[in-house]
């Protein structure tokens, strides 16, 4: 048994896997100072000093109540979101295999390549192609205008798990413009190294209406986990040298100070 099985039957009560809330916190509200997101071989654990309140299901806080008067500050905070779920949607699927594809468009008078309908669709059908001769294809693809050389074209971020495919082909495959396939080396921050480019695109208002990533319908998601189990899985954390990615302290207006970890555990 690994450093990895073994620290989860010790901070999860046996289980190998991260297990869902219990019934006494599905059955009422109950406080947690203590919350736990697994996405593949990263544990990240936020400690607060304001608890969560969970219950039916629900993950509550005090931001609920201020959400209509504070559009802006929710517009923020869906963006981060956004971001934190495609990073965890990347660790949960894709390691150091995986391939890194920027897809670009040439200039062409057959559609606006500054549109995202337009070029969604050519996307949406570059994927089908692909999925002729890979069909069990996993991947992640983040939207992105082409502004540094002010053009303003969309052109795609895709991380994959495509086997090994010739530059030339893929291009074939894509047919609209340049294709650029890097592999991935840095398999612990893979997925902030994605993530990074809904970021750059936050408020764009090119996007309204529009969403600025796209995913396949087979990837595995992240599982989250509440409670004093997770205050033990830190603790032993804590003591096993060299496995913390990024930790961090910071005050929420909600949750007041909160400290974070982001622990790598290997593999991939």
């Amino acid at each position: 048994m690994n450093l990895y099985e073994r620290l989860l039957e010790v901070g999860a009560g046996g289980s190998r896997r991260v297990p869902k809330l219990d019934s006494t916190v599905i059955s009422g509200r109950k406080k947690e100072t203590y919350k736990l997101i697994q996405s593949g071989n990263h544990f990240e654990i936020y400690k607060v000093e304001v608890p969560f309140y969970t219950g039916n299901n629900k993950i509550y806080s005090y931001e609920e109540s201020f959400q209509r008067d504070r559009k802006e500050e929710y517009r923020n905070r869906n963006t981060v979101r956004a971001k934190n779920h495609i990073r965890r949607l990347v660790n949960c699927n894709f390691g150091s295999k995986a391939k890194f594809v920027t897809l670009t468009f040439r200039d062409t008078n057959l559609f606006d390549i500054k549109d995202i309908r337009n070029c969604h669709l050519q996307f949406r059908n570059f994927i089908r192609r692909l999925r002729f001769s890979f069909p069990d294809l996993h991947y992640i693809c983040v939207v992105e205008f082409q502004d540094k050389l002010k053009r303003g074209a969309v052109h795609f971020h895709m991380i994959c798990d495509l086997p090994f495919v010739s530059n030339n082909n893929l291009a074939g495959w894509w047919s609209f413009g340049f294709v650029r396939i890097n592999e991935i080396y840095n398999k612990e921050m893979v997925g902030s190294y994605v993530s990074k480019y809904l970021l750059k695109n936050a408020f764009d208002e090119r996007f309204r209406g529009f969403r600025r990533y796209y995913c396949s319908n087979n990837l595995i998601t992240y599982i989250s986990m509440y409670g004093n189990r997770v205050g033990i899985l830190l603790s032993r954390l804590l003591k096993v040298e060299g496995v913390i990615v990024f930790k961090q302290n910071y005050n929420s207006v909600f949750n007041g100070r909160v400290d974070y970890y982001d622990f790598f555990l290997g593999g991939g």
